[in-house]
């Protein structure tokens, strides 16, 4: 029995088809910007996500979730400054309680979590390509 899922893009609904090898699945995710607690929007947006994963999974495919954090952006600046203490600091400290929070909920699914502080290089080529 085939996956049924609704493109946005040609407004059909069609065959799920991994590109490549037919039973690995890599999907990305935008996670948070850790500045704060998360909330409830971020566990609906999350849970979502683990759920479509989990059910890949059951249905026999070969799953890569991830899902990057933003972990330097202005409202952590700002939220550092405001509490005296450094980026890294805060944004460590609210990556750590968002992990935690999402395995309580049940949201487990997450192969890797990648720090967009590893890959600014990266994420300034791909700026620059799309401006270009």
């Amino acid at each position: 029995m085939s996956i049924e899922i609704f493109n946005t893009l040609s407004r059909s609904t069609e065959s799920f088809e991994p590109i490549g090898d037919d039973r690995e699945v890599k999907m990305f995710v935008c996670g948070p910007t850790v500045y704060d607690y998360a909330h409830i929007g971020n566990a609906k947006t999350f849970t979502q996500f683990d759920f479509i994963v989990k059910y890949l999974r059951y249905r026999g495919y070969d799953v890569h979730y991830l899902q990057n954090i933003t972990d330097i952006d202005d409202k952590i600046i700002n939220r550092s400054r405001e509490r005296g203490t450094s980026w890294r600091e805060l944004a460590d400290k609210y990556r750590d309680i968002f992990i935690d929070d999402m395995r309580a909920l049940g949201n487990d699914a997450v192969t890797e979590y990648a720090n967009a502080t590893d890959f600014i290089p990266q994420i300034v080529d791909q700026v620059k390509r799309l401006q270009e």
